[in-house]
């Protein structure tokens, strides 16, 4: 959809001027190691780029299945509930 968008790769959208725009008081980037859709540096970049984000990583699930890990999901429910 950002692709869409920005009539643009993902690997060329640098969303760091939007961070302060956003408003947001804490954001947790969630990302797999080998998503094969979006790189794995591109969500490190935006985590470390944007004040109180937080990198949460998985291994072996990909771009689609990443809301499979159980793991995972009790980690995002707990940052929601907060």
């Amino acid at each position: 959809i950002l692709e869409e968008k920005a009539k643009r790769p993902l690997e060329e959208l640098d969303l760091s001027d939007a961070y302060p725009e956003l408003n947001i008081r804490e954001a947790l980037i969630v990302h797999d190691r080998f998503d094969q859709i979006v790189p794995f540096s591109s969500a490190r970049a935006i985590a470390a780029g944007w004040p109180n984000a937080r990198l949460l990583v998985s291994e072996g699930y990909g771009h689609f299945r990443l809301m499979k890990n159980p793991d995972l999901i009790a980690e995002v429910a707990a940052f929601l509930g907060d």
